[in-house]
This record gives structure tokens, C-alpha cells and sequence, in this order.
């Protein structure tokens, strides 16, 4: 029995990284399945740590699924915390240029935290890589 189209690597959907190479490949849905199940997707990941003791992030993720509709989008950054009323959201197509996108919203965020009027002497900053 054949496997049904939307389980074949030539759809383009699903998607797994190489950690060393942070390259891309295209793969069958159960390959794909095993790999986003027991893989950290998390490439980058910087916290900061507020003087209320709240925290506020900036999260970049390997999405596994192609989010585009003609290109194909597999990297998101986003920023949580209590600072941002909606999280913001960034997507791309490389690790290259997803590491760029997230010290681009580390910046965003920082300028957001001033305008809040938190000093950036009152928190502090965690970084830490996945992948």
C-alpha cells in the first residue's frame, strides 16, 4: 500500500534540522514525527529578569512545518512577557538569518523596556542557545 501524498517527502511540509549544520531537509511525515518529538527546536532563547520579578523573553524556534506559501518559512521569533500587550512575532527561512531576526527583537524589547521606564541597570539578562 502506498503512503497517501500528504505523508511523502515531496509536498515539502514537514521538515527537520541538521544540529550541527542548522541546515534544513525535507522529510516524511513519521521521520519528521520522531524527530520533532525527541529534538530541542529551540535555537536561541534571552531572558530578562525584572525588578518585579517578572520576566519577559525573546524566544527563536525551528518550526518543523513550513509556514510560507511560496517560500518556504521554518524559523520564528517571538517576545513574551507582561511588557507587550499582543507577543510579537517574526518568521524566516534560515537559521541565518532567524539568529539575526532574534537579536533584532532583543533590541526591540530592551528599547520597550526603557519606554516602560524599567532602567536597564534594574534587570538582568539571561542568554542561552538550543540547537
Amino acid at each position: 500500500m502506498r503512503a497517501p501524498q500528504s505523508w511523502t517527502v515531496r509536498d515539502g511540509r514537514h521538515w527537520i534540522l541538521d544540529p550541527r549544520s542548522l541546515k534544513p531537509a525535507a522529510a516524511d511525515l513519521m521521520t519528521w514525527a520522531h524527530t520533532f518529538e525527541e529534538t530541542e527546536r529551540r535555537l536561541l532563547r534571552t531572558e530578562f529578569h525584572l525588578p518585579t520579578g517578572d520576566r519577559c523573553f525573546v524566544s527563536t524556534v525551528f518550526l518543523g512545518i513550513n509556514h510560507g506559501w511560496r517560500r518556504c518559512v521554518l524559523f520564528e521569533t517571538m517576545i513574551f512577557g507582561p511588557v507587550f500587550a499582543d507577543e510579537m512575532q517574526w518568521r524566516c527561512r534560515t537559521a541565518v538569518q532567524a539568529k539575526k531576526q532574534h537579536r533584532r527583537a532583543v533590541r526591540v524589547l530592551r528599547a520597550q523596556l526603557v519606554r516602560a521606564g524599567v532602567s536597564p541597570r534594574r534587570f538582568t539578562v539571561r542568554f542561552t542557545a538550543g540547537a
